[in-house]
């Protein structure tokens, strides 16, 4: 047989038959060069997994504090025995034409016992607070039956509400940082 006409290139040749090895330093430099770009890499793992976490944690509090107000938005009426009936394992205060609602979740947002605003209960992470104000009678509503007919209601015969929910982030020290929030107006007719 004759030899291959692609033979290999001189460098190649030297490098294959030398018994030299790899000198210390390329050994030490690679090294170096492998663990640098490895810690930039974890690093970067961290990161998204801290603002995963933080992400997590905002959108499972905008969903809380939304479904309270659609929750309440679906009510016909907004009175004390109401809300009892709906934030029955909430702590509820009622004072002064405002109710407010509270909720407290740990860190996996797991609801803890709450038997009042402050001080909060050990491994409190996150606090949801729902407020429910009286805020007056509204104007000349219009009121449609389900035939589609209407009938102009006189002024003074509902209440409008204003009803807002934030979910806050507890601090190691107690402070409270928001994660979401929402308000809205209901008008609720009495006839």
């Amino acid at each position: 047989m004759k030899n291959c006409a692609c033979k290999k290139p001189d460098f190649m040749r030297n490098f294959l038959k030398s018994e030299d090895g790899f000198s210390l330093l390329e050994v030490v430099l690679s090294v170096a060069v492998i663990a640098i770009f490895t810690g930039y890499a974890l690093q970067m793992f961290v990161v998204s997994a801290n603002v995963n976490g933080r992400a997590k944690n905002m959108d499972t509090a905008a969903s809380l504090a939304r479904n309270a107000l659609e929750t309440l938005k679906a009510q016909d009426a907004l009175d004390g025995a109401v809300l009892s009936g709906i934030f029955s394992d909430g702590f509820i205060d009622d004072s002064g034409g405002v109710e407010e609602v509270y909720y407290c979740y740990d860190k996996n947002w797991n609801k803890l016992p709450l038997e009042s605003a402050e001080p909060l209960p050990d491994g409190a992470a996150f606090l949801q607070k729902t407020l429910i104000q009286d805020g007056g009678v509204s104007g000349d509503p219009v009121y449609m039956d389900i035939t589609g007919s209407s009938r102009d209601m006189t002024p003074g015969s509902g209440e409008l509400y204003k009803i807002s929910s934030a979910v806050y982030a507890v601090g190691s020290s107690g402070a409270l940082t928001e994660l979401a929030g929402f308000a809205t107006e209901k008008y609720v007719p009495m006839w």
